[in-house]
């Protein structure tokens, strides 16, 4: 019961035993700790041709579709908090915007926040609204899965 959180980013796809993963993370969480987990989603297995292609990493052992993270995190007693595919090309943009926003607050440090601001030019909506349309529907490649270990834990 030492952590608040425990965040493994693109691991566990390569852990042979990832059962171990989710185990031992739920026996060091404190009640109420949370578990984030980016993979790679199994949509990568269809995309053959892509530099993304799951099997192109000769050290990916495990795909996970969203239905197996929700699994797991039930047969190990998490509660789900979500799963969600997206696209790394949106999520890489929002959580950087996020990360440097929310860190320079936490820290501290609120007037990085008047630095430091997406534009939002005509230009960049546009292309915004073209990923949505026609690139993000077909390349949500990365799951994110965020569970919790139950307060009523024993």
């Amino acid at each position: 019961d030492s952590f608040d959180a425990i965040i493994s980013e693109h691991v566990i796809e390569h852990i042979v035993y990832p059962n171990k993963l989710f185990e031992n993370s739920f026996k060091v969480l404190k009640k109420g700790g949370q578990l984030f987990i980016e993979t790679p989603n199994w949509t990568r297995l269809f995309l053959p041709f892509s530099p993304l292609y799951f099997w192109n990493d000769y050290t990916h052992i495990h795909p996970y579709s969203p239905m197996a993270l929700r699994r797991a995190f039930m047969d190990y007693g998490y509660e789900e908090l979500y799963v969600k595919s997206v696209s790394s090309i949106e999520f890489g943009r929002r959580f950087l915007h996020t990360r440097i926003v929310d860190g320079a607050i936490k820290t501290g440090l609120p007037e990085i926040t008047k630095i430091y601001k997406p534009k939002d030019s005509l230009l960049r909506k546009i292309f915004n609204a073209f990923l949505d349309l026609f690139v993000h529907p077909f390349s949500r490649d990365i799951l994110i899965g965020v569970a919790k270990k139950p307060e009523h834990v024993g």
